[in-house]
């Protein structure tokens, strides 16, 4: 599940925060894509 979900996630949520950091009035992507980054790092760190 890790590789399979947490992964992509992350790097999905990475890239998107990151294309949105210059973007004027881009806040809501870039914060949308540090949370889906976020998720995307919980579930690849937890140990089950």
């Amino acid at each position: 599940m890790r590789w399979e979900l947490g992964a992509p996630l992350l790097v999905m949520g990475v890239l998107i925060a990151g294309f949105t950091l210059g973007v004027r009035g881009g806040g809501v992507i870039f914060w949308g894509g540090a949370l889906l980054a976020g998720v995307g790092l919980t579930i690849f760190l937890e140990r089950t």
